[in-house]
């Protein structure tokens, strides 16, 4: 456990965007403490649920409906609500433990019964005077409530995803306020495929697709050939006609769709929407857990991946510039190479 601890530690602060992080982290929450149900609930900035992700295969409306319906009204029933608890600043509530008698309510009727689940822990995740969601974690029927060292584990574990949220927020204001819903835009192509408008979104992420990567694209003919090939696919209006690139930057899907031109006469456009799936730091992340590496080591990897600078490095880990160099070294010996864009390569296809 204290190893999974430490790699949840380490996960939280690496500044990666948290609704990458969110699932990391339930699922390393999850694999210490066993689980029934796990999830993370966000807060609007009225301290209301807002929006769910469950750990769960469960039904696709089911975590908004869980947010909206139960965790803003009918909370009531068990005990403090998920706004009283954010509000209050209480940090943490485990229903088997403080008197409260959840099976005896409708709600668990309705929605914890289904499940086999009878154990409920809520974990306030605030940092500062920000109230950034909950930390929910249930137990089956018949399994032991969640025991008081698990409860230290659990506000251990709010603290530092508190730290990621702030991480997160410290960067938006520093690259321009970027909201979380703005990694899709769209570019416009002529019919020949030759890039003509875009959103100021789309053009960002069509140059940040085509830069030099790491993993042998040329940037000066991918910035040719990909508007072309997207205006061929769209020509030819076959499904799955989407185009994937992926680079340090992340993993980019172009989606083209043909549509006539307002203009009488002209020719036929190519509207493109451009989606950024994840970011390359939680791809790195994810893939150097298959490799032989320390958590620090993993830290450097992802970092040196995502094109840190050593200083940048020494700084992020808050450790000396020497120091961080001897990281640098172990991590490029253990994955047997000695350049960034080996090591990107090496992590993203696996060990050998």
């Amino acid at each position: 456990m204290r190893r999974r601890m430490s790699e949840y530690e380490q996960l939280c602060s690496l500044g990666l965007p948290t609704s990458e992080v969110v699932p990391l982290a339930l699922g390393l929450l999850e694999s210490m403490l066993g689980g029934g149900m796990t999830c993370f609930v966000w807060s609007n900035p009225r301290g209301e649920a807002e929006n769910s992700y469950i750990l769960e295969d469960l039904p696709a409306d089911c975590p908004n409906l869980y947010a909206q319906e139960f965790y803003n009204r009918r909370e009531a029933e068990l005990g403090p609500t998920f706004t009283t608890m954010l509000r209050a600043g209480i940090p943490l509530v485990n229903f088997s433990r403080h008197g409260s008698r959840p099976t005896q309510s409708a709600m668990y009727s309705e929605l914890l019964a289904p499940f086999g689940l009878r154990h409920l822990t809520r974990v306030s995740v605030i940092d500062g005077d920000r109230r950034h969601g909950m930390l929910a974690l249930s137990r089956r029927r018949g399994d032991r409530p969640h025991s008081e060292k698990e409860e230290e584990l659990l506000l251990n574990a709010a603290r530092h995803l508190g730290h990621a949220f702030e991480l997160e927020r410290v960067a938006r204001l520093i690259n321009g306020g970027l909201s979380d819903n703005t990694e899709t835009g769209f570019i416009l192509l002529d019919r020949a495929g030759r890039l003509q408008h875009g959103c100021n979104l789309g053009l960002h992420l069509f140059h940040e697709a085509t830069r030099a990567d790491g993993l042998d694209h040329r940037p000066a003919e991918l910035r040719l050939s990909l508007p072309a090939a997207l205006a061929a696919r769209a020509r030819e209006r076959s499904p799955g006609g989407e185009i994937t690139v992926t680079n340090q930057r992340g993993e980019f899907v172009f989606r083209p769709l043909a549509m006539r031109a307002v203009a009488s006469g002209s020719d036929t456009q190519v509207a493109v929407t451009v989606h950024r799936r994840g970011s390359m730091a939680a791809r790195l992340w994810r893939a150097s857990g298959h490799f032989r590496l320390s958590g620090r080591e993993r830290q450097v990897a992802v970092l040196l991946g995502v094109g840190k600078p050593y200083e940048a490095i020494a700084d992020h880990l808050g450790i000396s510039r020497n120091t961080a160099e001897s990281y640098v070294r172990r991590t490029y010996e253990k994955l047997g190479t000695s350049q960034r864009e080996q090591l990107i390569r090496t992590l993203l296809t696996g060990p050998q």
